[in-house]
């Protein structure tokens, strides 16, 4: 007796892999839906995945998966707050380029910040991190205050050349 095959044709519009629930956007999905905590605007899509893997977030968002990101996760643009605090931490690697509201990776243990944004619109904060011993790697621009860990004897003397800070440990600087 002959084996019966039961197949499903594909479309040009659909997914092969993704809907035999395997490859890299499926695995994406996967571990943005159980390692992040979203708060915001319960109507708009939580996130999006780009034709390049990275992934966009429309909303705030607490990081809640321990460690540091898996090497398939890469962060773009979050449309509210970073939170990733308290998740020991050792690289900003797959972190977001830019950040609309605050960014947050306090109590970790970074040894850098290269790796993470280029640009945040509200508050950096990168305190209690005891093996960071420079700000190399922080966001190009900051719209509003930075906290950095200064029991190490780092100042404000450490921010970077050209970086473009709103204020610094709550002392406002410039025309912000």
């Amino acid at each position: 007796m002959r084996a019966k095959f039961i197949y499903e044709k594909f479309t040009d519009e659909s997914d092969p892999i993704g809907d035999m629930g395997i490859g890299m956007k499926t695995q994406i999905e996967k571990w943005v839906k159980t390692s992040i905590r979203y708060y915001g605007d319960g109507n708009a899509p939580f996130f999006n995945i780009n034709d390049d893997a990275t992934i966009d977030v429309n909303l705030s968002c607490i990081l809640i998966a321990a460690g540091d990101l898996p090497w398939y996760i890469n962060f773009h643009i979050i449309k509210g707050d970073f939170i990733a605090e308290r998740m020991n931490l050792t690289t900003l690697r797959g972190f977001p380029k830019i950040v609309y509201g605050d960014f947050s990776v306090h109590r970790n243990n970074l040894l850098s910040l290269e790796g993470g944004p280029e640009i945040v619109g509200g508050t950096y904060g990168c305190s209690l991190n005891p093996c960071l011993n420079s700000l190399k790697g922080i966001a190009k621009v900051i719209g509003g205050h930075i906290a950095f860990n200064n029991t190490l004897g780092i100042t404000e003397k450490d921010i970077p050349e050209g970086t473009e800070i709103g204020c610094i440990n709550n002392t406002c600087i410039g025309n912000w």
